[in-house]
């Protein structure tokens, strides 16, 4: 009864619905772990050859090692994106390189907010459009609308991540 029950086109769509918000959640969060651990290799690799707290002394140093870790995202993405995954893996996935993008907009265009929100409404824009002309699963589209959402609410509410 259970797995006729599960094999519904209907609840595959209602489970889906519930676990890319719920498990990109996840994600996202063990994202943003990985980024400090990033930042700080980056930190403790740059202290060998430096004395100074870069930090401190060089402002673009933070924004140098977000783009790096967004860089490294989009590598790991490659792969994902390339493999043999079901789709709604893939989509669950894609709200981490989405959210490190629109995060990384957010912090070049500090403190310009406008910037900001045309630099990201542009890119949400292409996506939704590359995923039209590319014909790709609703899985796709509810994802870059999940996290383009959060994210606006986000700058929009000034929550710290």
């Amino acid at each position: 009864m259970t797995q006729n029950f599960l094999k519904n086109p209907k609840v595959q769509i209602a489970l889906q619905i519930i676990a890319l918000p719920v498990i990109g959640f996840i994600l996202l969060n063990l994202a943003f772990i990985l980024d400090y651990l990033f930042q700080t290799l980056i930190d403790f690799i740059v202290g060998f050859f430096v004395s100074v707290d870069l930090n401190v002394a060089f402002g673009s140093y933070f924004v140098i090692k977000q783009v790096l870790f967004l860089l490294f995202i989009f590598l790991i993405s490659y792969f994902i994106f390339k493999s043999h995954l079901p789709t709604i893996a893939k989509a669950i996935y894609s709200v981490v390189p989405l959210a490190a993008t629109f995060l990384t907009i957010g912090i070049l265009s500090y403190p310009f907010m406008v910037i900001s929100y045309v630099a990201s409404a542009f890119v949400f824009v292409s996506l939704v459009y590359y995923l039209y002309t590319t014909k790709q699963p609703w899985q796709y589209y509810y994802a870059v609308l999940f996290i383009g959402v959060l994210m606006l609410m986000i700058a929009i509410f000034s929550i710290d991540i």
